[in-house]
């Protein structure tokens, strides 16, 4: 799939770039964008960047994977108690080199629960000179949105998530850490507003519901239930299907 949007407010964007004027690029567009969205827009990278990015004020990476989580809430907690609808956040990655590989991409992965209201935004930059191509799919997976992939956005709900857009290979590990961080007790998975699901993504929705304590309901259009039936996914969730995405389920089943 391809994600011809623009950015919008809760995206965890990843991105490859191969030379500082691209990145510079993208930055720029990226800083306009949260300023006009009425947010405060923080870049960080590393401060041999700053010729390509004039006018820009950039804070050095913290170069380290601990505490990461608690430094964005923080951000975001403090920009909307000064007005602002929230972060935007341009990373360069670089200072990730010298980290795990597969702890930087359990890293991105559970942060993107931070993004589900909408007031924390952030694009991840891959420099493809120094990072292997087998590492930046790895990356780019762990990202709901991909600048040549997949776009899969989120919001919460009172028991559980609804998700629009798109899941395939490009975020597939951003889609399994989602649908696994569901709320205790018996939750629900809203997939009725998606416009496409590979068949992987679609069976993940079956390793949640077997990995589950607590009933699972999976709300989907006809045809997602007729492929999730398919794959045997109505046997270890409730499948409730909806004619039309976005409206509560009782109100389509009322006469």
């Amino acid at each position: 799939m391809t994600n011809p949007q623009p950015i919008q407010p809760g995206d965890h964007v990843g991105v490859t770039f191969d030379d500082d004027d691209s990145l510079a690029a993208t930055t720029l567009d990226f800083a306009e964008r949260g300023r006009r969205a009425g947010a405060r827009v923080l870049v960080l990278a590393a401060p041999r960047l700053a010729r390509a990015l004039p006018g820009v004020q950039l804070t050095e990476p913290r170069g380290t994977l601990d505490g990461l989580r608690d430094f964005y809430a923080q951000a975001v907690r403090q920009a909307v108690a000064e007005g602002l609808s929230g972060l935007w956040t341009s990373v360069e990655m670089s200072w990730a080199r010298g980290i795990d590989p597969e702890e930087l991409v359990a890293a991105e992965c559970g942060l993107n629960t931070l993004f589900s209201d909408g007031r924390l935004t952030a694009i991840c930059h891959y420099d493809s000179r120094l990072f292997p191509s087998a590492q930046l799919a790895r990356f780019h997976q762990a990202h709901p949105v991909g600048q040549q992939g997949a776009c899969l956005r989120y919001r919460p709900t009172g028991r559980g998530v609804t998700f629009t857009g798109e899941a395939d290979h490009t975020n597939l590990l951003a889609w399994q850490a989602l649908t696994r961080a569901l709320p205790g007790g018996e939750a629900v998975i809203d997939i009725s507003g998606m416009s496409f699901l590979d068949v992987r993504s679609m069976a993940q929705l079956g390793l949640v519901a077997a990995a589950r304590c607590e009933p699972l309901s999976i709300v989907a259009s006809p045809g997602q239930g007729t492929h999730l039936r398919m794959l045997g996914v109505d046997r270890v969730a409730t499948l409730v299907t909806v004619e039309e995405p976005g409206l509560p389920v009782a109100a389509q089943a009322a006469p």
